[in-house]
């Protein structure tokens, strides 16, 4: 059969059989380039009456070879089962007809096609006249339905990963809402349906608006702080990251919400604990300093004056040692609540550790004010506070500066305010001190003292002066393991100042600055330590013990400061010990043992100095890890005359004894002194009558001279 014959509209037919050849062999060859597989079937018998060179090899054939088969044998009876429907609807509707057909090729592969069945009508397109036969146009759209599927899938996919986040996460087109995840309509309390549709910046806040338009504008996917609004109005505060994504050849904006109301609650808690102290609420130093160098800024010259409250509680040490820890700090807690509960509008309290409160009150019109304000709060401090069926109270002592009247700085003026509680407390504690000038002189002569004893360390002022001890013979030179008649040496801190000349350490500390103290604390435990291991590099196996008297008016700190020497220098052997006053034992017990066993943990000995003047109590001791007892010159000097000092120095030890500790006694001058310490039971004595103290080279040669 020949090919259909062309449309009335088409060009003319050739007449001649060779320009008829040529147009035929063009259009095989325009059929044969098309992507797509053609064929023509008769109507009469379903039989193939072209194909082109893509359909005749799809069905194994040739384009000649396939020319005169039936449909059936060429894509087999099942495939035409199939399909027969499809032809059917086609010539009895007279209309193109399309559908889809999945085939599979001769290397196993399955295609998808849409075939068009096209009916071949009466040349003169007559729609009601018979089809003479049908066009089959296949194409192959398996690369455009796996697309189609793989973006399917990828929208599967993303709403999958939207409902299963836990952040929120919502789609816009030109700024206008097109998909959300249930987080985010949990988190705003909208329904899906509430959304969509609706500007994205309706559901911003207001004042982050222009943030929002910002990252809008310059697409950024740095996260950024803001606030939303929920279906009440109200704002939510999250995190937002924005994300821009092609597709379809549109721009899809994607943004991701985190609420971050637990952050802002877990930042809240931090800056709090950050600000405050743990066992009362109140501001700590820290924040307490900051409230009051803004109030200075805020107060210009001529507003009424700052009042700057310095409160210690009287005693309070004897509330733990009597009841405990705890109920110590049940009382911190109720004095916090008591001074809270009388503060004024506008007034910051803070604790700056232990049983220090301080108190900022602005616009205090006058001195008189001030004084009076610290008045009600001592009586309101002082008021009982019930604890375990008891009642605690404490009184305050108070100390009152004024800004501008006594200082224009904040330190200056919490330094004013601390001078002036310390002045109420010698006047006889329980009162409301107010700064005087005289107090600010005391102040600056501490700190040029301070300054004069850092000058001093620095130009080699300071010295460690050594003393021998005398070994008695009998239980309490064994009782030290030493040999021959040397029982150690004491080391003491001495200062030869240029014009005063050699100075001990109350001759100059003057109450005891701590900072002061610290300094030359740790300058003599690491001199000590040097001068013990050069001893031992002599081969000198001489105990060496290093008086603190003078120089730990606390046990506060101590443990840290041997700490710290020890790691710049080890001990040696045998160990520095370190001669602690008794009335270190006065202050709070808890802390006293503690110092002590850290102290002992480190391998350093402790010898108690001066015992018989501290007040210890005797039940302490044997709670304590001691080395041994010192007894000063005090009760040294007394003898051998006065019968009652020998009877105390007895008694004393006779408790050593009993604890298994020796005893020294120290500032010994004469033999007859010696003689009483011995019938005393002393197994270690010191002083002028057996060596004079020396210097550190003077101890050195003195040792390396041969046995003692």
């Amino acid at each position: 059969m020949s090919p259909p014959p062309p449309p009335p509209d088409a060009a003319p037919v050739p007449t001649d059989l060779a320009s008829a050849l040529a147009l035929l062999q063009r259009f095989a060859l325009m059929a044969d380039s098309m992507p797509v597989l053609m064929a023509y079937y008769e109507q009469d018998g379903l039989r193939c009456a072209y194909a082109n060179r893509a359909y005749a090899a799809t069905f194994g054939h040739t384009p000649g070879g396939i020319v005169g088969r039936g449909l059936a044998e060429i894509v087999g009876a099942e495939a035409l089962r199939q399909i027969e429907p499809h032809i059917e609807r086609m010539f009895a509707q007279r209309q193109t007809v399309s559908y889809i057909r999945s085939m599979v090729d001769a290397a196993g592969q399955v295609h998808q096609f849409e075939v068009s069945l096209v009916p071949h009508l009466h040349e003169h397109g007559d729609a009601f006249a018979d089809p003479q036969g049908a066009f089959v146009l296949i194409n192959d759209i398996t690369r455009f339905q796996d697309a189609q599927q793989a973006l399917r899938d990828g929208e599967e996919r993303l709403r999958k990963f939207m409902d299963a986040s836990v952040e929120g996460i919502a789609f816009h087109r030109e700024g206008v809402v097109s998909d959300v995840n249930p987080p985010i309509l949990q988190m705003l309390g909208y329904r899906r349906e509430d959304m969509l549709g609706r500007p994205v910046m309706d559901f911003v806040a207001p004042e982050h608006r222009p943030r929002a338009q910002q990252g809008y504008a310059h697409p950024s996917e740095q996260p950024y702080e803001s606030a939303l609004l929920d279906h009440r109005g109200e704002q939510v505060p999250v995190e937002l990251i924005a994300r821009v994504l092609p597709r379809d050849g549109d721009t899809l904006r994607m943004v991701v919400v985190r609420d971050i109301r637990d952050r802002q609650a877990a930042r809240a808690r931090m800056r709090h604990l950050a600000e405050h102290d743990t066992l009362t609420g109140l501001r700590n130093r820290g924040a307490f300093m900051d409230a009051l160098g803004a109030a200075i800024e805020r107060h210009a010259s001529g507003a009424p004056s700052l009042a700057l409250l310095f409160v210690d509680l009287d005693h309070f040490k004897q509330v733990n040692d009597a009841h405990g820890h705890l109920a110590g700090d049940a009382l911190l807690r109720g004095v916090a609540e008591r001074l809270l509960g009388r503060l004024r509008d506008g007034a910051v309290a803070g604790r700056f550790g232990g049983d220090e409160f301080v108190i900022l009150m602005p616009e205090v019109a006058s001195r008189a004010e001030a004084q009076e304000a610290g008045l009600r709060l001592l009586a309101a401090m002082a008021e009982p506070v019930a604890w375990g069926g008891q009642q605690l109270s404490v009184t305050p002592t108070i100390g009152v500066a004024l800004y501008p009247d006594d200082s224009h700085s904040a330190d200056t003026l919490l330094r004013h305010a601390d001078a002036a509680m310390y002045a109420g407390k010698a006047a006889g504690r329980a009162v409301v001190a107010m700064f005087e000038p005289a107090m600010a002189t005391a102040i600056e002569n501490g700190q040029r003292l301070d300054a004069r004893v850092a000058e001093g360390l620095a130009r080699g002022e300071f010295h460690l002066m050594l003393q021998p001890r005398l070994a008695l013979a009998g239980d309490a030179a064994g009782l030290m393991g030493l040999r021959g008649r040397l029982g150690g040496l004491q080391a003491v801190l001495r200062w030869r100042h240029p014009e005063r000349g050699w100075l001990a350490p109350a001759d100059f500390t003057e109450g005891g600055r701590r900072r002061m103290l610290q300094s030359l604390l740790e300058w003599a435990l690491q001199e000590a330590l040097r001068l013990a291991t050069r001893w031992q590099a002599m081969g000198v196996a001489a105990p060496l013990s290093l008086n603190l008297n003078g120089l730990v008016p606390q046990a506060e700190g101590l443990a840290a400061a041997v700490g710290r020497a020890l790691a710049q220098q080890p001990m040696a052997e045998p160990p520095l010990a370190l001669e602690l006053p008794e009335a270190l034992l006065a202050g709070d017990r808890a802390l006293v043992r503690r110092t002590f066993d850290q102290l002992a943990q480190l391998g350093a000995p402790l010898w108690l100095d001066d015992f018989g003047h501290g007040g210890a109590a005797l039940a302490d001791l044997r709670h304590l890890p001691l080395a041994g007892l010192l007894v000063g010159p005090s009760l040294v000097g007394a003898l051998p005359q006065d019968a009652a000092t020998a009877a105390v120095l007895r008694g004393i030890t006779t408790l050593a004894d009993g604890l298994g500790l020796p005893v020294c006694a120290t500032g010994v001058a004469t033999g007859a002194q010696a003689d009483a310490l011995r019938s005393a039971g002393c197994g270690l004595l010191q002083g002028g009558w057996y060596e004079p103290p020396m210097t550190a080279a003077d101890a050195s040669a003195w040792l390396a001279s041969g046995p003692h």
